[in-house]
């Protein structure tokens, strides 16, 4: 669960382009604006209340996030289809979308 939170907000720090990306896809499919939260702050693992935030802007994306990813897979190089994939498989994961919840 903490690499998750971690390897999402990595993911995007590294690169405006995939930010850029991330907005473009929720524009797309979400009729409202860019809600304050996003999947684009930093974790701290020492920092509990970073931690919740984290948690809760990962959840409130957490469709669009697997989307995202789901779109982008086939264009990566593969160092980055690696990555990707992991964070993929592990959104598609129910049971730790239910941790993350609890």
């Amino acid at each position: 669960m903490s690499a998750l939170l971690s390897f999402i907000p990595k993911w995007f720090r590294k690169s405006e382009k995939r930010k850029q990306q991330f907005l473009a896809l929720f524009d797309q499919l979400c009729s409202s604006e860019m809600p304050e939260s996003n999947p684009f702050e930093r974790y701290s693992e020492t920092r509990w209340l970073c931690r919740a935030k984290v948690i809760k802007n990962i959840l409130e994306n957490w469709d669009l996030l697997i989307k995202y990813f789901e779109e982008i897979l086939p264009d990566l190089k593969r160092e980055n289809k690696f990555k990707a994939s992991i964070i993929l498989e592990n959104l598609k994961d129910q049971e730790l979308k239910k941790l993350f919840v609890f």
